[in-house]
């Protein structure tokens, strides 16, 4: 099988069968990740912290990326407290302002 792939690769290349045998021996002894020579580490992908795009009707449209966002916990106990009036409207307003 071997001999009928190397004959029809020389044929398509055309040379002879030794010269594709010579070509394949010499193609099979290079290294096919040359770059590991350099070093072995991976390299780590960072995630966009957002993207930037034409917008829809020109400009640009910006979005974040939530997967990189931290996320925030709120405490129940806080959520149930600042459901009820709290004081008078400017306290209202940090406090929802700070829960939203």
């Amino acid at each position: 099988m071997q001999n009928v792939t190397f004959s029809f690769c020389a044929q398509l290349c055309g040379v002879g069968d030794d010269d594709i045998t010579d070509m394949i021996s010499k193609i099979r002894s290079l290294d096919p990740e040359p770059a590991l020579k350099f070093g072995t580490s991976r390299t780590q992908i960072i995630a966009p912290e957002g993207y930037v795009g034409p917008g829809p009707e020109g400009g640009w449209h910006v979005e974040l990326n939530s997967d990189t966002l931290p996320r925030v916990r709120v405490i129940e106990i806080y959520c149930k407290a600042l459901s009820k009036p709290i004081g008078n409207h400017v306290e209202m307003t940090y406090f929802s302002d700070r829960l939203r």
